[in-house]
């Protein structure tokens, strides 16, 4: 069966009946109505009214932007899972990680991801996971950060215990100062590179096992 692509009357309709079909779709458009019944509406609507769906596009895509999470959540809640594993991780960020050959560290098993998008136009450029073979419960987790800039005041806001754990010598633009807290699982840490040094450019999250009753 064929649909044409005209609706039923619109070559025998006169113009000013089509312009008060269109104000009427336009109103509909505004009421709240089911997305089912809205994806079929915009699907009849959209050869009348052009451009003026563009809004309601825009609209959707600042709706998605605002449901991906803070680098706070995302840190938040891989900590929750520590001691870390590839699903855990996987899950937490849903982003991939695949497997990658470090011949000269035969200790650990080494995963990596890349481009994840955070809220605020923050950039998950690279994520880099190690977990020891030997024992599952010592593990390293990095996320490399680009785009926006969040500053020390922020990571300050968040973490008042903050030790100064690594300073540039001046020989590369990627040297840092790090900043680290420890935690009740490991140790997070901080780190702001020469060559944007007002900006945070990774996240550590450093996990190690201790006793419950002597947490290190």
């Amino acid at each position: 069966m064929e649909v044409s692509s005209k609706t039923q009357g619109e070559e025998s309709s006169p113009p000013q009946a089509l312009g008060t079909r269109r104000e009427g779709m336009l109103e509909r458009l505004k009421s709240p109505t089911p997305r089912w019944r809205r994806s079929v509406l915009v699907s009849i609507v959209s050869p009348f009214l052009g451009a003026s769906l563009v809004p309601t596009v825009s609209a959707g895509k600042a709706a998605r932007s605002a449901e991906r999470m803070t680098l706070w959540e995302a840190i938040n809640a891989l900590a929750a899972q520590a001691p870390f594993s590839k699903p855990g991780v996987e899950g937490v960020l849903s982003l991939p990680l695949r497997p990658v050959e470090q011949p000269a560290n035969p200790l650990f098993d080494f995963f990596d991801g890349a481009g994840l998008e955070l809220q605020g136009g923050l950039i998950v450029s690279r994520v880099d996971l190690r977990i020891k073979k030997e024992d599952r419960g010592v593990g390293l987790l990095v996320l490399n950060l680009d785009g926006a800039c969040i500053g020390l005041d922020d990571v300050r806001a968040r973490h008042e215990s903050l030790a100064i754990t690594g300073l540039p010598r001046g020989g590369s633009a990627e040297e840092a100062m790090t900043f680290t807290s420890s935690q009740a699982w490991g140790k997070i840490s901080f780190g702001f590179k020469e060559r944007r040094p007002k900006c945070l450019a990774y996240v550590v999250l450093d996990t190690v096992p201790f006793p419950a009753s002597n947490p290190r």
